[in-house]
């Protein structure tokens, strides 16, 4: 392990949940995020067939969920599947954390604007 990498790994561990992002934390971004991209992919599916106006809008918001989320994405699936994570995807991982739950949250806000009922269905609260 180089020395970047031992020293971000030991801010990590020691940083906790007033740091650094936990597993806690990138686990709960991790199953919001996927609530957020289910009540997506309905919300495309029903302005299609609708023909609305938004649906562009709707593809620039998934997108943005797959640049910013990705490497969240990646890591939860490969831990889900028992696969190992090497160091890099660890980091790519815990690095994206903060900016797909802030994607997430916006993609959130255009979902219950343009389809409350699909928003009532997938999301909380």
């Amino acid at each position: 392990m180089g020395l970047r990498a031992a020293f971000l790994l030991a801010v990590l561990t020691m940083a906790g949940p007033t740091g650094c992002t936990t597993p806690d934390r990138a686990e709960a971004v991790f199953l919001y995020q996927n609530q957020v991209t289910a009540a997506l992919a309905e919300a495309v599916q029903a302005a299609e067939a609708e023909g609305r106006d938004v649906v562009e809008e709707l593809y620039d918001a998934e997108a943005a969920l797959r640049r910013d989320c990705g490497p969240l994405q990646n890591a939860g699936y490969r831990r889900i599947n028992q696969e190992e994570l090497d160091t890099a995807q660890k980091f790519a991982a815990y690095d994206s954390v903060e900016a797909c739950n802030t994607t997430a949250a916006e993609v959130e806000v255009l979902i219950r604007k343009v389809d409350p009922e699909t928003a009532s269905y997938f999301l909380s609260d």
